[in-house]
């Protein structure tokens, strides 16, 4: 006591402490219990070495199970070996060599980080002893370590139970293969990466006994690369790498809609793997257990098959699955289109007939074998647009009624046609008026040449006649009545042209050009006007070509409009080759007149001559 007194007496803090005996009693307690407390410390480190037991994390000392950290280290270390997925807590069940960490609180608090359980099942901490958690669901093993908690101390409870580490698992697949394989990989592997796997596998062995049949071949060396090796195939096959390619697996080979997976306690699951596909269900990829057996069935080219068509996102045909309902079918569509009719389905069935399915039946309608689906489309909800350019009050893009909307309701869209519109010269270009693809425009060019009589350079004209014209509709827009006839198509495009109060004469004249328009002027005046014929021209060759459709018309059959053009053909160019034969022709025939002339004349000369005698 002296010496706490000399000590800390010269402390002004501690000076009341020192002459307060109740408070010197105070003071002498909370020092020795610290006291005690720091040798417990350093106590539990001591033995520990390096059993784990770390500082305190937030005033709560830490266990770490050093072995468990490691694998968690691997593991973030090595991508390619990361668990797959979110685990299901509920389905998820724990085994030897998982990794876990929890916390106990209240009375008695400790976290406990990376701790495997053993090959017992148990979860072994130094202090505490052993937790059974293996067997159990995340789940289960959470209530269970709740309970241990309440049984074993006092006011203390579990406040969180994670996984850390799934164990790596064995599965097999059997059934359509050429032999069962066994995959061991990553805790949390979903069903798509063993179908990956084990699809891809089937594929390759499969190549691999055409080749040896067809080639006489043991091994892949024949082949550059892996392509010309599927290349040689009677099928190619098509392996998966990213994503499934339903087409790929549907086609004979193996049924998606049809995966049995076999549990270690002897259950049984039922896969429809294709809903996980066109859907996105994942109860459709579930994340696989150690021990589980996955068996693939075959599908044969023969078998029942059912599709959905029509306003659906994805149209596609797949296996018959008995006892599918008509709304579990239609999903597998991918969703609907935004012009979908979805009141009702049609339903075909193999015989031909047809029934309309309304929406509140879908749930209870059953699909039979070869059934077909085809969701309808609103016909009035379909978008289609038209364009209208030229001489209108407003130009623009305008909404239509696709086959039904007129030209002259269009047309009032754009408040009409202003003062100095070519109302003759109106046209339309349909884009879907031509063949929509080069398959369609050569067999069009087939049909049409096949039992043509032309010769080559009508063929030829043919071809060219072919490319002009097809996708264009002329329209005289100054008839009320014509405009009313004409319906639009979406895409359409209508022009209207400017009126410059002009014609064009051009051709075989002296000034060809643009001259002012004059109604009554007769075609004789414009050429006059230009000048005349020129030395070349023809002149029962002029036409009057006209505005709108560019028909081409003789003078006397039509009158002059605006717009219109004159032209006046020439005589045709003769050719410099084809004039020196024809001159060398005409000389051959000149001498060899003259040589029959003289001929005859010789002739003559000499019966004469012998008749004289």
């Amino acid at each position: 006591m002296s010496l706490f007194r000399a000590f800390f007496g010269r402390l002004p803090i501690f000076a009341h402490l020192i002459n307060n005996n109740f408070m010197q009693k105070r003071f002498f307690s909370l020092l020795a219990v610290s006291f005690l407390f720091a040798q417990l410390s350093f106590s539990q480190s001591d033995k520990s070495g390096s059993s784990g037991f770390g500082g305190l994390s937030s005033g709560i000392p830490v266990y770490i199970d050093q072995v468990g950290l490691q694998i968690v280290n691997q593991q973030l270390m090595n991508p390619s070996n990361t668990n797959q997925g979110i685990v299901n807590p509920d389905t998820y069940t724990l085994s030897p060599f998982d990794v876990v960490s929890f916390q106990f609180e209240g009375n008695f608090s400790l976290m406990v980080k990376s701790a495997v359980i053993n090959a017992q099942g148990d979860v072994a901490i130094p202090q505490v002893g052993l937790i059974s958690l293996g067997n159990k669901t995340i789940s289960e093993a959470d209530q269970a370590l709740k309970q241990f908690a309440k049984d074993r101390f006092i006011k203390t409870t579990v406040s969180y139970l994670t996984l850390d580490y799934a164990r790596t698992i064995t599965i097999q697949v059997v059934g359509n293969l050429k032999k069962s394989t066994d995959y061991t990989l990553p805790g949390l592997t979903r069903l798509s990466s063993v179908l990956n796997l084990a699809i891809a596998k089937f594929e390759v062995d499969k190549t691999k006994d055409v080749v040896n049949k067809t080639n006489d071949a043991s091994d892949f060396s024949l082949f550059s690369d892996k392509s010309q090796l599927f290349e040689s195939t009677l099928r190619t096959p098509k392996l998966i790498t990213e994503e499934f390619n339903i087409n790929s697996v549907v086609d004979g080979s193996i049924s998606l809609r049809d995966i049995k997976i076999k549990h270690p306690n002897g259950a049984i699951s039922s896969i429809d793997f294709v809903r996980y596909l066109k859907i996105g269900d994942s109860n459709q990829n579930p994340v696989l257990q150690n021990g589980d057996v996955i068996e693939l069935s075959a599908q044969s080219a023969y078998a029942n098959r059912v599709s959905v068509s029509g306003s659906v996102n994805s149209e596609g045909e797949f296996s018959f699955k008995s006892g599918e309902r008509l709304s579990s079918l239609v999903q597998l569509g991918s969703g609907f289109t935004a012009i979908a009719d979805t009141s009702y389905a049609l339903v075909l069935n193999p015989d031909g007939n047809a029934q309309k399915i309304a929406y509140g039946n879908w749930d209870s309608f059953e699909i039979k074998p070869n059934m077909r689906v085809v969701i309808p489309q609103k016909r009035d909800a379909i978008p289609a647009s038209v364009q209208i350019s030229g001489q209108v009050v407003t130009p623009g893009m305008f909404p239509i009624k696709d086959g039904k909307t007129t030209l002259d309701e269009a047309l009032s869209y754009t408040g009409g046609f202003i003062d100095n519109a070519l109302l003759k010269g109106v046209y339309i270009l349909r884009e879907n008026a031509v063949p929509i693809n080069i398959n369609e425009t050569n067999e069009l060019d087939v049909l049409l040449k096949r039992t043509s009589d032309q010769y080559a350079q009508g063929l030829k004209y043919l071809d060219i006649e072919l490319g002009i014209g097809q996708n264009r509709v002329y329209v005289d827009a100054s008839k009320s009545e014509t405009l009313k006839e004409i319906t639009l198509q979406d895409g359409d495009k209508i022009f209207v042209p400017r009126d410059n109060n002009s014609i064009i004469v051009f051709g075989q004249v002296n000034k060809p050009g643009v001259y002012r328009f004059e109604k009554g002027k007769l075609t004789d005046s414009y050429i006059e006007q230009a000048g005349g014929i020129a030395i070349a021209g023809v002149k029962n060759r002029i036409f009057v070509i006209k505005a709108g459709s560019k028909n081409w018309e003789k003078p006397e059959n039509t009158s002059v409009e605006s717009g219109d053009m004159i032209f006046i053909d020439r005589k045709p160019y003769e050719d410099f080759v084809t004039s020196q034969q024809l001159e060398m022709s005409k000389t051959q025939l000149k001498l060899s007149t003259w040589s029959l002339i003289i001929s005859a004349i010789s002739t003559t000369a000499l019966i004469i001559s012998v008749v004289a005698r």
